[in-house]
């Protein structure tokens, strides 16, 4: 996702396009987002039990 944002970023100042800079900061935003909810996602997985290790 970063790669897209720096990639409208340049485009969009190429072609003096309207609304780049909001454009830009709504991606980066949500690309925060969901970093944030894989890491919860990958915490709270972590800490599961694993009841594999006593089924064998």
């Amino acid at each position: 996702m970063p790669g897209i944002s720096t990639f409208i970023g340049v485009i969009g100042k190429a072609y003096g396009w309207s609304g780049t800079e909001l454009a830009i900061v709504s991606l980066n935003a949500f690309t925060v987002l969901l970093g944030t909810l894989a890491g919860v996602s990958a915490v709270k997985f972590s800490n599961q039990p694993n009841d594999t290790e006593g089924k064998k």
